[in-house]
């Protein structure tokens, strides 16, 4: 499957999509499945629906619709340029709102296999990326929407989801190191020096060079990480109570990092303003200011009153008991 980087470009070839959807429908019913949970498989979003049992996802991270109908959506940074900073930052963020909800998307190949099997067709993107139950993997007191009003969320028409689709919070889902640590690793780790966790592995090697060049001049005072805003990066920096910076480069790190950022726990920041040398300036930001340290403590505690994986195993036992 393609990345879903441009949303124009038909993901699968009508007769991959077939093929992919027949034979999970075939292993749907040789193993009477009940139940399906999956991440980007755009496929079973068809093969689930023609078999008639329900599609779980936890892929969305907080990107879910009460976030773009509140206006809730911040994408200045990503779309960071001579032109949009003449527009008001509220402005821009609506405007992004508006073009996500309705994003271009070719439905033509999801139709034509969806009339094949003589299920109803496709109305968006935003209908193939949510489940009958899409699980937000983040808490209340973080994405500020109440857990009773995400729960209770209905579509409003058919434009972009189904009737059945609805809303529940999770919690922090992200990658924990199992096992033990290496002893280089931690005596290497273990000296008196602030230290600092870069991870911008997707970047461009100049953006990158930047970060590490600025990086040389004042590691010795370093205590925060630099990420490029990906759910789980931001999530295991919340765990960690450790503040951040970060230069998204898609839409999905850029929300996550202005959530950071509207909670005082870090600052989320343009390549732009990367390749004019302010990641500097921001660091010492950080550093003298004991509030990020705090507020991402604050982050720490409603985060971890969640257990995201163990609330998904109950959201999935409680929807086939009923």
């Amino acid at each position: 499957m393609r990345a879903v980087a441009k949303p124009w470009i038909n993901l699968y070839d009508e007769s991959t999509l077939l093929k992919f959807v027949k034979s999970e429908i075939d292993f749907f019913e040789t193993n009477n499945v009940s139940a399906v949970i999956t991440g980007f498989q755009f496929s079973t979003a068809l093969s689930a629906r023609s078999v008639g049992i329900p599609l779980i996802v936890t892929h969305l991270g907080s990107l879910v619709p009460p976030v773009f109908e509140k206006e809730m959506f911040a994408c200045s940074e990503y779309f960071d340029n001579h032109f949009t900073q003449l527009i008001p930052e509220e402005r821009m963020n609506r405007l992004g709102s508006k073009f996500f909800m309705a994003m271009p998307f070719q439905k033509r190949v999801f139709n034509k296999v969806a009339a094949d099997l003589s299920i109803e067709p496709v109305q968006s993107l935003f209908e193939l990326l949510m489940g009958d139950l899409t699980m937000v993997t983040d808490v209340p007191e973080i994405l500020s929407i109440p857990e009773e009003e995400m729960a209770g969320w209905r579509p409003s028409s058919k434009k972009y989801y189904r009737s059945s689709t609805r809303l529940q919070y999770a919690g922090a889902i992200f990658a924990r190191l199992f096992g033990n640590i290496p002893e280089d690793v931690r005596s290497f780790l273990d000296i008196d020096k602030p230290k600092i966790y870069v991870a911008m592995a997707s970047g461009k090697k100049e953006n990158l060079q930047r970060v590490y060049d600025t990086l040389s001049m004042v590691m010795p005072l370093c205590d925060l990480a630099i990420i490029h805003g990906g759910q789980g990066s931001v999530q295991t920096a919340i765990s960690s109570g450790t503040p951040l910076i970060g230069f998204p480069i898609q839409p999905e790190q850029n929300f996550n990092l202005k959530q950071v950022e509207r909670h005082g726990a870090g600052l989320c920041l343009s390549l732009r303003s990367l390749r004019k040398g302010r990641l500097r300036e921001s660091i010492n930001q950080i550093l003298i200011d004991d509030r990020y340290k705090k507020s991402m403590r604050q982050l720490l505690t409603w985060q971890s009153s969640r257990d995201g994986a163990l609330e998904v195993a109950k959201a999935v036992s409680e929807l086939l008991n009923n």
